[in-house]
């Protein structure tokens, strides 16, 4: 986790960084960021 943002009125972490340690270097496979969060809907499943 790199950095928090508010959602909501609520800060959660919402930028990730996963990497592997390797004898070559380390391996980057995971940059996640989250944009948007709802919670609680009504229709989870419901696209925009």
């Amino acid at each position: 986790m790199t950095d928090h943002k508010v959602f909501n009125g609520y800060k959660i972490p919402y930028k990730y960084e996963v990497s592997w340690q390797l004898k070559e270097g380390d391996f980057n496979w995971l940059n996640l960021e989250i944009t948007d969060l709802e919670y609680n809907t009504l229709n989870p499943y419901e696209t925009k």
